[in-house]
């Protein structure tokens, strides 16, 4: 968890956490580490307004498993490394039978006030800038702050379909229909 003294901000692995700790930084609240932001939020930290980041969980595993390629996975995340990894299709498919649902239960750990998608980047963390008062020539220089949405990789439409139907919740409770 990163305190930025307004809020504070506590999210999963290869969410878009990077791209919020720049925003934040950008926006006048300071510097923050990513191991920091990995740090769920323990019952003290109920006081400040909580905020997260997720990444729809199709996407979520496309940069799962280009870091596992590029061996840059975080400890947070290393349960993933035991899947079957020869092809992104291959390692979709062996995420649904072996751990359906993992992502719904991680994303479930970063509860917050405030949680923003990454696909909605810039404009959901100019919004939560806006709404804490943040000096309005800072915020402007988060329009031009570049997002990673993806990785690229291509999702055979039957994977992509596994992959909702295993984290339905997630879907759900952050609008990905």
């Amino acid at each position: 968890m990163i305190d930025y003294g307004k809020y504070s901000f506590a999210a999963p692995p290869c969410t878009g956490e990077d791209w919020f700790i720049t925003a934040s930084q950008l926006a006048g609240y300071g510097p923050g580490f990513r191991h920091h932001a990995h740090e769920p939020w323990t019952g003290s930290d109920r006081e400040q307004l909580r905020v997260s980041i997720v990444r729809r969980p199709v996407d979520f595993l496309k940069v799962v498993y280009s870091r596992l390629e590029n061996a840059g996975i975080s400890n947070g995340i290393l349960f993933f490394a035991a899947l079957h990894s020869d092809s992104f299709e291959e390692f979709a498919a062996d995420y649904v039978e072996k751990m359906p649902g993992r992502i719904t239960e991680l994303y479930n750990k970063y509860k917050a006030d405030v949680v923003l998608r990454v696909e909605d980047a810039p404009w959901s963390f100019i919004e939560l800038a806006q709404s804490l008062n943040t000096d309005p020539t800072l915020v402007s220089t988060l329009r031009r702050l570049p997002v990673n949405r993806e990785c690229g990789l291509a999702v055979p439409n039957w994977v992509a379909r596994e992959i909702k139907e295993t984290e339905a919740d997630v879907y759900e409770a952050y609008d990905y229909w």
